[in-house]
């Protein structure tokens, strides 16, 4: 659940502010690469939670099981980025990214299901979308305000629907209330 938490708002982000964080982050000249953002961010997300499924499948000792999957993965990838690159340039790449992740992500899955019959709750992922598009919809219209201040907007309205759709359980926020806490008296003595 934390893992599709923190990888949806990236990719929302990526598609309200991809351009104007390029801007201000590299330059006008790349503004157009900031719509390449999004599909790298959805690879991000994935990357998340394939990154959860396989320390599973290390802590399981199920890792020989993935050699050849990976394998293949890379080599496959590998032909096709050579492959359709020069033909269609940086989206191929991204969109390639993606689906290396995702056959990477769900192999792990696979082998953490068939060891254990686990398998993440959907609910928490269909909330932090939703959470994640309302995050978007306040953002979009602000295009007059910084991008810095529209990323501080945004992840406000997403941690904040997040606490009330109870994607973030009481348990995290009492803890970050007494991590906060004690960093305040520390600084105080």
């Amino acid at each position: 659940d934390a893992m599709v938490f923190a990888g949806v708002p990236l990719i929302f982000g990526a598609a309200v502010l991809g351009r104007p964080l390029l801007v201000l982050v590299a330059g006008e000249p790349f503004a157009l690469a900031g719509d390449v953002l999004v599909p790298l961010m959805v690879a991000t997300a994935v990357i998340f939670v394939a990154a959860l499924f396989g320390y599973a499948v290390v802590a399981l000792g199920q890792q020989r099981q993935l050699i050849l999957l990976y394998l293949t993965n890379a080599v496959v990838t590998l032909g096709a980025y050579v492959w359709t690159i020069p033909r269609y340039g940086l989206w191929a790449a991204a969109t390639l990214t993606i689906a290396s992740e995702l056959v990477t992500m769900l192999g792990a899955a696979w082998v953490v299901w068939r060891q254990t019959t686990f398998f993440p709750r959907p609910g928490a992922a269909v909330k932090s979308l939703v959470a994640g598009l309302i995050m978007a919809l306040v953002v979009w219209p602000l295009a007059d305000v910084p991008v810095l201040v529209r990323m501080a907007i945004g992840g406000a309205v997403y941690v904040g629907l997040g606490i009330a759709l109870g994607i973030v359980p009481a348990e995290a926020l009492a803890g970050f209330k007494r991590f906060t806490s004690a960093r305040i008296v520390n600084r105080e003595s």
